[in-house]
């Protein structure tokens, strides 16, 4: 019986895909599993029990952003930090966020509607969700 949860253990730890690491992506549109670092932040982007969850950390690891929507990995899904570090989230799901960043450098959450939007949405996200 031992041996049964041992060899279990082992094939759920070793389950764990190890996350790729991307440097300076540039503001990309981001639609992968990884941990993307530009400047002095770090944007974790993870499956979390089939439900897309992202943390921004800044380089001393202050959470700055963390994930409150329940966006299903099983649809199209995208993130964008914009070149004023705005954080964007779009999933066919549920819709759209953007985390604004202030002049302190903090973080305020605002949903948003992408298909009649009251704040103007970077272009390279409009055309991935326009199709």
């Amino acid at each position: 019986m031992k041996k049964i949860i041992v060899c279990l253990l082992i094939i759920f730890c070793n389950d764990e895909k190890e996350m790729k690491t991307y440097f300076d992506w540039n503001h990309e549109l981001i639609d992968n599993f990884g941990i993307y670092e530009i400047n002095d932040l770090r944007l974790s982007v993870y499956d979390d029990e089939k439900i897309v969850k992202y943390s921004l950390h800044d380089k001393e690891k202050n959470l700055l952003v963390e994930s409150v929507s329940r966006a299903s990995v099983y649809q199209s899904w995208y993130l964008l930090l914009d070149e004023s570090y705005n954080l964007w989230f779009y999933s066919s799901d549920i819709g759209g966020e953007v985390w604004l960043k202030s002049e302190e450098n903090l973080y305020k959450h605002e949903y948003v509607n992408f298909f009649n939007p009251s704040i103007e949405i970077p272009e390279k996200l409009k055309t991935k969700v326009d199709g």
